[in-house]
This record gives C-alpha cells, sequence and structure tokens, in this order.
C-alpha cells in the first residue's frame, strides 16, 4: 500500500466534534451527580422515592419469611442483641431487619437472597425497621430509638364558613401511644385566609386546648385524664405560645391533678409560629413541642383539641377568605425518628369549605 492510500484513508476517519465532546461530558456531569446524590445522604425527591418504593419490597419480603417461617417470626435483630443506645425506655415491639435471617425450619434458606433479589442500596443509608405488633416495615435514621414512626391525626374545621367573616378554628390532633413522639407540627395556612393577633398584649387569650390521656396511659391505667391550656400572645408579631400545665388535670375516677408528668417539669411552653399567607403563597401555623423530659415515645395516647378564637376584643385573629371555594390545611410533622428532610403527611379531613350566604352575598 503507497503512502497516498494511506493519506486517503486517514482523511476518511471521522474524529469528535467540540459539540459531541461536550456532550458526553454533560452525560458524565450528570451521572456522577446522580452517584453522588445516592450517597452523600437523604432528602431530595428521587431518593426518597427510592426508599419508599423499597419499603414496599422489604415489606413484601418480611411478609413472606414470617408466613413460611415455623414457628412465625420475623427476618430480625432480637432486642437482647441491639446495642443499648437503640433501645427506648421499654421494649414497644420495633426491630431491626436482619438481612441475613434464616428460616427457622430450614437454616439454608435466607432472608436474602430467598426473599429478596438482593439487599436494597438504601440498607446502607438508613436502619430498616419492623413494627413486630403491626407487621408494617419502616424507616428512620441510623442511631434513633427503636419505636414505631408517628402516625398522628389531624382534623380542621371551621366554626363559620361564611366568605370573608372572622371564624373560631378548631384543630384536633390525635397522636397514639407508644408511637414516635412530635417535635415539631406544621399546618399550611391555604392562601386567602387572614391571620392576625400580633397586637393583642401577652395577658389576652388567643384561644384554648382541651387534652386528654386514654385510659392505656400508665398512671391510671383504665381511666381518662383530662388537661387544659391557652393560646397566648408574646408581645412579638406572629409568635404566640401554648401553655399547658398537665398536672392541673382530672380522671374519670374522680381523682384530682395526677402525676403525668416528671414534678418540677409540668407546665410546659409549646412555642407557635404565624407567617401569614400573602397573595397567592400559602402561610403556615407551626408548633415546636416542648417536651422537657419526656421519653421519645408517647407514654399514652393523647389528644388535643385547639379552639383559635376568629376574633378578640375587636381584633380579627382568623378571616376566611374573601371568596367562597375549597381550602385544604396541609400537615407535616418532624418526630424523633424522622429522616432529615422526608416529612410524611398527618392524616385527617382537612378540607374547609368556605360557602356563599344564602340568598348569595
Amino acid at each position: 500500500m503507497n503512502s497516498t492510500a494511506i493519506i486517503e484513508r486517514h482523511k476518511d476517519q471521522r474524529g469528535f466534534t467540540l459539540t459531541e465532546l461536550l456532550a458526553v461530558m454533560a452525560i458524565l456531569g450528570i451521572l456522577a451527580g446522580l452517584v453522588a446524590g445516592a450517597v452523600k445522604g437523604l432528602g431530595d425527591t428521587g431518593q426518597a422515592a427510592r426508599l419508599q418504593a423499597d419499603r414496599v419490597t422489604i415489606d413484601t419480603a418480611t411478609s413472606r419469611f414470617f408466613s413460611d417461617s415455623f414457628p412465625n417470626t420475623y427476618p430480625v435483630i432480637s432486642f437482647e442483641d441491639t446495642d443499648d443506645s437503640l433501645k427506648p425506655s421499654g421494649d414497644v415491639g420495633v426491630r431491626i431487619v436482619n438481612f441475613d435471617a434464616r428460616l427457622p425450619q430450614d437454616p439454608t434458606k435466607t432472608f436474602v437472597p430467598d426473599f429478596l433479589k438482593e439487599i436494597p442500596d438504601s440498607a446502607a443509608l438508613v436502619s430498616w425497621r419492623v413494627d413486630t405488633g403491626t407487621g408494617k416495615i419502616f424507616f428512620a435514621n441510623d442511631g434513633a430509638s427503636l419505636i414505631p414512626p408517628a402516625q398522628p391525626r389531624l382534623n380542621v374545621k371551621a366554626a363559620t364558613t361564611t366568605p370573608n367573616t372572622a371564624s373560631d378554628y378548631n384543630f384536633l390532633l390525635k397522636q397514639k401511644k407508644f408511637e414516635a413522639a412530635i417535635e415539631t407540627l406544621t399546618i399550611d395556612i391555604p392562601s386567602g385566609y387572614g391571620i392576625g393577633g400580633q397586637e393583642l398584649s401577652a395577658d389576652k387569650v388567643l384561644g384554648t386546648l382541651a387534652g386528654s390521656f386514654k385510659g392505656d396511659n400508665p398512671w391510671e391505667l383504665g381511666q381518662i385524664i383530662t388537661f387544659s391550656g391557652a393560646l397566648k400572645p408574646t408581645g412579638l408579631a406572629n409568635e404566640w405560645v401554648l401553655v399547658i400545665t398537665y398536672d392541673v388535670n382530672t380522671s374519670t375516677s374522680g381523682g384530682l391533678d395526677i402525676d403525668v408528668k416528671e414534678t418540677g417539669n409540668s407546665t410546659r411552653n409549646h412555642q407557635v409560629s404565624i407567617v401569614p399567607p400573602i397573595g397567592t403563597s400559602p402561610g403556615q401555623l407551626r408548633i415546636d413541642m416542648d417536651r422537657g423530659s419526656d421519653p421519645e415515645q408517647n407514654e399514652a395516647t393523647e389528644t388535643w383539641s385547639i379552639t383559635i378564637f376568629g376574633e378578640v376584643e375587636g381584633e380579627r385573629v382568623i378571616n376566611n377568605p374573601a371568596n367562597a371555594g375549597v381550602f385544604r390545611w396541609l400537615s407535616k410533622t418532624i418526630t424523633t425518628i424522622d429522616i432529615k428532610g422526608i416529612f410524611d403527611r398527618v392524616a385527617g379531613s382537612q378540607a374547609v369549605v368556605i360557602k356563599e350566604p344564602l340568598g348569595g352575598s
């Protein structure tokens, strides 16, 4: 082959253009970002979706293991073999999923890979747990106590549903025994509402709380203990406080002032912060719980019925939107075992229908 032919062949060979190289580099950058995101921690939507998908897979596998094992048992690390730092004040039936678990009647069959094709990548990011009382699988931060996640319920109800009218609002919150205690409750205030009362002096009352511990409480088993509280201004704009003295209470047994909180720690000041809605943007009502010396889990099924007054001494505190419509109050919680950046919606019927008066406005 002569030199002319070699030169002609080289001319036919095409290299990468600058545009193609930039496109390849962009793709590599995106892939690198995905890999980095997978290992740096939790918080974005993609990671949350993957965790939820893994939860379904592990939940199914755990149910199969429970059904196939004899005697029926969950694939877990025993409470005795669990690090003491993870144990709550009392065993509440939560265990860490043991991916190396073997069937009692056939040790050659393991949870992985017989029931799962492989351990999910998320196993390195979170601590996977099972509530042996319900069989539900959930995930939590590594190092969090072995307690079930919070599954509170919140209902929101307006006393008056006429547009552009001051109305009392009731927030009914229910928290179950042994579940993770709420540290922060955030409620989105739909756009269109007016919320105020910031100019009222600290000796005024913006609302009330009626609370109760059900009969599963440890202080008077079988009896319902009721207590109360008051919502007050602090003198600072958009800052309120919910004051509850828990040891001033009444029991259905006729007992009074039962010690339900540690001595000297019975009065709690739950901080309430308000961000009023602006234009089409929703506002926010946030309650930061004063947990005091309480354990990480609820000690009894607890109900709060908080009523915020629509008007106090001629000043409107909550004013309905000017136009009729359906307004949805959404809520989120942060608890003792929540993954940072991932919030679970609080269940409940939270849509308020503002109606036009009969005959029109």
